[in-house]
Order: C-alpha cells, then structure tokens, then sequence
C-alpha cells in the first residue's frame, strides 16, 4: 500500500487514540491547580494537540527500523532519545506558554518541568508501539494478500495446464472415430472432418475462458455428439432434461465433454442397440447437479466406466476450481451407468 495512503488510513485511529490520553494530562492539571477546569481545558488542549503531532514523528523512525529480536536494544535505544528531545521539545514549548497563563497555572507549570517531561515522554513511546501494531498489522495483511494472489496464480496455472491437456485428448479419439469411419463411408468421413473442424474452433474459443454458461457447454457436447453420430448412425440418441434455471449457471469449460465421451466410448460402442445419451440438470438448493447416463453391457468385462484420462482430467480440474465445494460420483443400477456433478451455482 503506497505510504499516504496508509498515513491517512491510521491517522484517525491515530488520533483518537489520543483522546484519553490527554483527558489524562487534562485531569493531572486540573487535580494539582485551583483554577477552574475550564481555564486548564483552554490551556492544555492546544498542548496536546502539539505532543500529538510531535510524537507522529515516531511513525517514520517505527517505519524504518522493523520490529525484530535483534533489533529491540537499537529500537528501545533511538525511541528512547527521540522520546527525551520530543518531550524536551514539548516542555519548553509548555514554560514558554507559562508566561501567557493565569499566574496560578503559570506557576505551577513552571514549578514541574520534570513531571511534564515524563509525561512527554510516555505519551511519545505509547504512540510509538501504537505504531509499531499498526505496521504489524499491515504486515500481515500484506503477506495474506501475498499468499491469496500467489494461491489464485498457481490454479490458473494447474487449470491452464488441464486444460492444454484436453484439447490433444479430443484431437486424438475424434481422429480415432474419422479413421474408424473412413473404412466402411468415405463421404460421411469428410462431413465427419468439417464437423470435427467446427468442435475444435469451438473448443479453442471456450477452453480460452475462465467461466462459460452451461448453455454453452451443452452446445459444445452437441457438436462432439455430431461428431459421433456419423460413427453410430442411430445407435447412438441423445435425451435431454434441463432446468431452464440452470442453463445460465457458470462453469469451467469443458468439463462435461469428456465425460459424455466416455459414456459412447465404455457404453454407446459396447452395445448394438439402445445407445442412449441422457443429460439431465436440476438446480438442488444452492447446488447445479448434472447427471449423464448411459447404457452399458453388464457382459462385457473388459468395460472400465468412469476410468479414462479425460475422467482424471475432469476430477483434477474440480479440486482445482472449486476445492471441496464440487463433487463427481459414479453410480451403476441395472445396466445403466450415470455419473453425477455436484457444482456450486
């Protein structure tokens, strides 16, 4: 925080901290003179205004020399002399004003120069380790901030590393579905590439940004689907089930893709019929749940659902983005298999 920024922000606290100290001075007058308290108040509050200002000299020798172990005999030693010449300072300014005052506050300021500069004194050292918490304070706020921005900068990080780690594991199983398709419908295979061109401009565009709306993700899932569906022809269907309420919800892009991939590549491509694709999203207090289910052969052993690169990738990126606040579980009940996001909205 730049240095009159901070002095204006704790020169109030500063100068309320004040008040009762010289309600204290006021007080020690009042009760050794007998002249009426309001003819002390006259005289002794413009002084301690003047001692107020006088010790804020202690912010900047507080300031260049930190609080340490090591460094208390050296603070203990220079606050102690700038408190003998602030106080100093402050008494004579007092005996010199003495002459101006009724005779009997006169005299009595006069007669005790060394109890007003040990009261100097002590309020300047007061003043000091007020100080010297300030700073302290400030110190440790500043370190907090330090870590906050050092722990944001190393999830963007891990997230902009998962998500370049996406973007090749799309590349390569569309390119698995092209090739698989190019062997039994060559034209299919080119719509195939010209959609696959579309996804992956798509992808790039969305991965590029921190939070996209649900919407838009599902649209991408649509055009990955596309993409399938040349592979599949009708083996493969889509059902839908969304809250309208949860369509503007944001998320980390990219995040349900390769899920439904592993629905078509552990589900859809195991079976000969009933490939279904269902998507659902309902909004459950302050949580997005989103669920993808799909069919799977019960058979087939060598079926691993939910494993998969782009599974870890999805998990990763949770404990990153959102920490514990997010959660993704798998579930299986009577040939059906279904994954379930939990996201906060």
């Amino acid at each position: 925080m730049p240095r009159d920024s901070f002095l204006r922000k704790t020169s109030s606290g500063y100068f309320v901290m004040w008040l009762p100290m010289s309600a204290l001075i006021v007080a020690l007058l009042i009760a050794q003179t007998e002249l009426q308290w309001l003819a002390v108040l006259a005289c002794s509050v413009p002084m301690c205004a003047v001692l107020a200002v006088l010790s804020r000299s202690s912010w900047y020798i507080s300031k260049s020399i930190p609080l340490s172990v090591a460094a208390f005999t050296r603070i203990l030693l220079i606050h102690s002399c700038a408190a003998v010449i602030t106080a100093g300072l402050w008494t004579g300014l007092w005996v010199g004003l003495a002459r101006l005052l009724p005779s009997s506050l006169g005299q009595y300021v006069t007669a005790i120069p060394w109890l007003l500069w040990g009261v100097g004194s002590l309020c300047y050292l007061i003043s000091a380790g007020f100080h010297y918490v300030v700073l302290t304070l400030a110190r440790s706020r500043s370190a907090e901030r330090r870590a906050e921005r050092s722990a944001t900068l190393a999830r963007e990080a891990e997230l902009a590393a998962l998500r370049a780690q996406l973007n090749p594991h799309f590349l390569f199983n569309s390119l698995n579905s092209i090739a698989a398709l190019i062997r039994v419908d060559a034209p299919s295979a080119g719509e195939m590439c010209l959609n696959l061109s579309e996804f992956l401009r798509e992808t790039m565009r969305l991965g590029a940004q921190a939070r996209i709306p649900l919407s838009q993700e599902l649209d991408l899932v649509r055009m990955y689907l596309k993409i399938e569906q040349k592979r599949f022809g009708e083996r493969l269907r889509l059902e839908e089930s969304l809250d309208p309420a949860c369509l503007n919800v944001h998320l980390p892009p990219l995040l349900l893709q390769p899920l439904v991939e592993n629905a078509i590549k552990h589900g859809v491509a195991a079976m000969t019929t009933d490939g279904q694709v269902a998507i659902r999203a309902t909004r459950a207090g302050g949580e997005v749940v989103i669920s993808i289910e799909n069919a799977y052969d019960s058979a087939d052993a060598g079926s691993r659902h939910g494993a998969g690169r782009g599974a870890a990738i999805v998990r990763e990126r949770l404990v990153a983005f959102y920490g514990r606040r997010a959660s993704l579980r798998n579930e299986k009940e009577d040939n059906r298999f279904r994954v379930e996001l939990r996201l906060p909205c």
